[in-house]
Order: structure tokens, then C-alpha cells, then sequence
């Protein structure tokens, strides 16, 4: 959903292929700010969109201030168990899920604060742990009563939305990689 002249913020961006398609949509790639925290990943994901015009930043998304814009993705960093199918090797993997829980809502509640009102952010990972998905949409919506869930099925269908209106893919049912997404609404 980007609009003409829309500033969008992609806030873990690494390794680009979300940015590469924003901006495509955008009519104006210089307000778009493409982020990620991890040096190894930023430097990489540099040199993917080196040709484009984008603002291409460092910083920690769960404390740095960041700019005022329309839109935001935030595709958290995650336990990625939803891609266990491609990934197999990840079932092997010690994985700490209250601390990516935690990290996430900091992410998703620092984020929140660079968005216009009527501006919406999405938030997404490619995890099936409630945890990580709406347990933080939950706990970022208790905290924020300016924020509301836009229903995913006013954009996809139906089948692939969850009793809480959002996105949730699930492997095993729909035979595609498993995604969590929550759209919401700056009231």
C-alpha cells in the first residue's frame, strides 16, 4: 500500500529483496530509509542496492531515532522455525525465543514512534511461535491505544487470516512458507 509520495522506512532490511520491491513502488526512492543493525548484513545489503537511491542507514531499530514517515516495515528479526521445510538445520539450532520476543516488541514500540498519524506499519517474521507473533502484536496494542489492527483480508485472502486479522500462513495447512503479519493503524 505505497501511495505517491510516500517516506517508508524499511527497519531490518537485510538482506534487501523487501527493499528492492518497495522501491520499485515508490515514486520517490530517495524517502525511502532502508536499515539494518547488523554490520556483516548492512555492508552486503549496501552493496545489493548500491545502484538505487535510497537512504541506506546502521542503526538499532529498537532505541535509535529514526524519521517521521508514512509507513514502516518491520520484518523482525526471528527464530525463522517457520521455514524449517528450506531450513532443516534450524531445528538443531538453541534458540533463545523470549529474548527474540523481547528484542521484537522493543523493535516494533521504538518504530512506532517514527510514524505519522494515519500512517500504518507492518510487522512480520517468518516464525510460527505465537511468542513472537501475536503475543507482541498484543502487548504492543495494550500499550498503545492509538493503534489498531488493519484486517489482512482487506489484502489477501481470506483463508490465510487468523481469527485476530492477520496474516498467518501456516505451512503444513496452506503448503507455502510459513509468515506471520500484522498490519497496523496509526489512529
Amino acid at each position: 500500500d505505497i501511495n505517491k509520495g510516500d517516506k517508508i522506512i524499511d527497519a531490518c532490511a537485510a538482506p534487501g529483496g523487501k527493499a528492492k520491491c518497495i522501491l520499485e513502488l515508490s515514486d520517490c526512492p530517495e524517502s525511502v530509509y532502508v536499515n539494518d543493525y547488523n554490520k556483516n548484513r548492512y555492508h552486503k545489503m549496501r552493496d545489493e542496492l548500491s545502484e538505487s537511491k535510497a537512504v541506506i542507514l546502521n542503526l538499532d531499530a529498537s532505541r535509535d531515532k529514526f524519521f517521521e514517515v508514512d509507513k514502516i516495515l518491520v520484518d523482525a528479526p526471528c527464530s525463522s522455525n517457520g521455514t524449517i521445510q528450506k531450513n532443516p538445520d534450524i531445528k538443531w539450532k538453541q534458540i533463545d525465543i523470549p529474548h527474540l520476543a523481547d528484542r521484537q516488541y522493543k523493535i516494533l514500540q521504538n518504530m512506532s514512534k517514527n510514524l505519522k498519524k494515519g500512517g500504518a506499519i507492518i510487522y512480520s517474521t517468518c516464525s510460527i511461535s505465537r511468542r513472537e507473533n501475536f503475543e507482541v502484536i498484543q502487548k504492543f496494542l495494550d500499550l498503545n491505544g492509538n493503534f489498531e489492527i488493519d484486517k489482512a483480508s482487506n489484502y489477501v485472502d481470506e483463508k490465510f487470516v487468523d481469527s485476530n486479522g492477520c496474516l498467518n500462513i501456516f505451512s503444513p495447512e496452506h503448503n507455502i512458507e510459513s509468515i506471520f503479519a500484522a498490519r497496523l493503524l496509526k489512529m
